[in-house]
């Protein structure tokens, strides 16, 4: 019950307020600190929310905080969460200033173990990383049983220039899923 209170007070001030909430040093130290909270009912509600929207200041808040403690221990609160949660979990570190080191290993653990929306967001946001590692996710997305995340895999390998996935492009043009055929 407490962290229903908390999220709805954090959400009704940001929402309240609007542009004015951000501005105020006292608010601003108040809804951070709820952002800061560890607690899995909190981050549930948290994440949840955050699978829907991110609204502007949201993303202002999340901007401003300079780490996020419940992404010490990612993989283990990762696999705890639901589909939607773990979407909104990956959405929030997107929007972040977390270190781009932290984003990208939790984007190659969801790439690996995530649920399905989750995949998606973890592949849309592997556009900002370049290098071996992130091509051979990218790559082995394009093999990932959901069509969405094997389209927004085949958005990247163009402007990648990724050798050797040309054949895998050329079979996907043929895949049963409009979404993968309009992306090949």
């Amino acid at each position: 019950q407490r962290c229903l209170s908390a999220l709805a007070r954090v959400a009704g001030v940001v929402t309240r307020m609007g542009g004015a909430a951000v501005n105020d040093p006292d608010v601003m130290k108040s809804v951070l600190g709820e952002l800061r909270r560890r607690d899995l009912p909190f981050l549930r509600l948290l994440f949840a929310k955050a699978s829907v929207k991110i609204s502007p200041p949201a993303k202002y808040l999340l901007r401003k905080m300079e780490s996020l403690p419940w992404l010490r221990d990612e993989v283990n609160l990762l696999l705890s969460l639901s589909e939607q949660e773990q979407h909104g979990f990956v959405q929030l570190v997107l929007v972040s200033t977390t270190t781009r080191l932290q984003v990208f290993e939790l984007l190659k653990h969801v790439m690996n173990q995530g649920e399905k929306l989750s995949r998606r967001a973890a592949c849309t946001g592997l556009t900002e990383f370049r290098g071996g590692e992130a091509n051979q996710l990218v790559a082995n997305a394009l093999d990932d049983p959901d069509p969405e995340v094997q389209a927004a895999a085949i958005g990247q390998v163009r402007d990648r220039g990724m050798r050797g996935v040309l054949h895998r492009l050329v079979d996907l043009v043929d895949s049963p899923h409009e979404v993968v055929q309009l992306a090949a």
